[in-house]
């Protein structure tokens, strides 16, 4: 199979899209690859190595953080779109976002999951700068996902990591949880910590609208339950109130 081939099936590049060019710095781990609207020309070598070639079109390039391809970062190159949307595109991202709607996906999923932005760089090898900044985005309802981070099963994934039994608290997709995050549940809340990530949550809900970073943060608030229930009884008592 063709390199040219090859880029286009794995990064999901299709019609009017096409990959232009592409360069992989080999000592540098890093593999950039720009995408156009024009079919590209034929050459002999699609893999060139060395730094980054020029952007290929006109107008403003953006650049987005592709998902990694084994121990290879991925930067994807975007000049020129012709009026085209790549709204929904895995391969392309928002304007002023780091990273293209797959590698956003996979990293919503690992928040959901718990994970922390240290290990998260570790993992996607991703600067923490560019994560803050992504988080930020989702904190303040700038970002959409247009795919849902999480399974829907809520429990079933906090206690296959942690092995605890299954409990009487009400499951994730209970409308419990966005009632309590909108405010909607007066809660006499005795654990400060629980007090202090019910007030931070409840101001990030009031400016998200999208409902995948809106799961995001019922699952945050789920967790928090599932693994402190021990010391939540009195909370947790109330909420099966509602």
């Amino acid at each position: 199979m063709k390199a040219a081939v090859w880029l286009h099936h794995v990064l999901e590049v299709d019609q009017p899209w096409h990959v232009l060019d592409s360069s992989y710095d080999a000592p540098g781990r890093r593999l950039d690859v720009w995408v156009g609207p024009q079919a590209a020309p034929e050459r002999k070598g699609w893999f060139s190595r060395g730094p980054a070639k020029p952007a290929t079109g006109t107008g403003p390039e953006q650049i987005w953080r592709h998902l990694n391809m084994g121990g290879t970062r991925c930067f994807i190159h975007l000049c020129e779109t012709s009026g085209a949307s790549v709204a929904d595109l895995p391969w392309a991202g928002d304007e002023g976002v780091p990273f293209t709607h797959a590698m956003s996906r996979q990293i919503a999923t690992l928040l959901s999951e718990g994970i922390k932005l240290p290990a998260i760089c570790v993992l996607l090898d991703v600067q923490i700068s560019e994560l803050w900044k992504f988080k930020l985005g989702l904190d303040n309802g700038k970002m959409v996902l247009s795919v849902a981070p999480a399974p829907a099963d809520g429990r079933a994934l906090e206690a296959g990591q942690t092995g605890a039994a299954a409990s009487s608290m009400p499951d994730l997709a209970d409308p419990i949880w966005e009632k309590l995050l909108e405010g909607g549940v007066d809660l006499n809340i005795r654990v400060l910590s629980l007090k202090l990530l019910l007030t931070k949550l409840q101001d990030q809900m009031r400016v998200i609208n999208d409902p995948e970073v809106r799961m995001l943060k019922k699952h945050e608030v789920y967790r928090y339950f599932v693994r402190h229930e021990k010391v939540l009884g009195h909370e947790l008592a109330q909420l099966r109130k509602f």
